[in-house]
């Protein structure tokens, strides 16, 4: 049986990640998803594991075709993808399960991601101060409204800026420790 789950997630792989792997525990398998809908078919509890990874290019072009062709020889299926979003999975039995070899493959990664929420965190400012200005100079309280709605989504991707910068450093550290 196929349902739909309609969840949001603001730009936040790590939660995403963690929140699809415990529906996968409870034995909903993730097929697909767009904008706040998660597609789910019914299967066996802890079938597969989860990861989600930002492509440096689109899933269409040949360096990430060839990257996913090369996880797939290794067992690892690309369920689905979003923009450049890639969203894997792996049988649980054949054992643990991760995208990244070392802590440099994992920084490119949170810094692909931050280039991602700093785009969107332009954008967001940029309808914010539209939105608060349209508001006001012409007293509509929908354009106010909508600002404070806009406001609260900027807060999210700023809390999510700052959990990537913090994880970059951690990651580099931890890199500086080991040598």
């Amino acid at each position: 049986m196929v349902s739909n789950v309609y969840k949001i997630i603001f730009a936040d792989m790590e939660k995403e990640e963690e929140w699809l792997n415990e529906m996968a525990q409870k034995g909903f398998n993730f097929m697909d998803n767009f904008i706040m809908r998660y597609t789910f078919s019914e299967g066996t509890p802890n079938e597969y594991i989860y990861r989600i990874e930002m492509l440096e290019n689109s899933p269409e072009h040949p360096v990430s075709r060839q990257y996913i062709k090369f996880l797939e020889e290794t067992g690892v299926e690309c369920v689905s993808t979003s923009g450049k979003w890639a969203y894997f999975r792996k049988k649980a039995a054949d054992g643990p399960f991760d995208l990244y070899s070392d802590s440099e493959a994992k920084i490119k990664h949170y810094k692909r991601t931050m280039s991602y929420v700093l785009t969107l965190l332009f954008i967001n400012l940029i309808i914010l101060g539209m939105n608060l200005t349209i508001g006001i100079t012409r007293n509509l309280p929908l354009n106010i409204i909508l600002s404070v709605a806009v406001f609260f989504f900027t807060i999210l991707l700023l809390r999510n800026l700052f959990h990537n910068i913090k994880k970059v450093k951690e990651l580099k550290e931890d890199s500086h420790v080991h040598e």
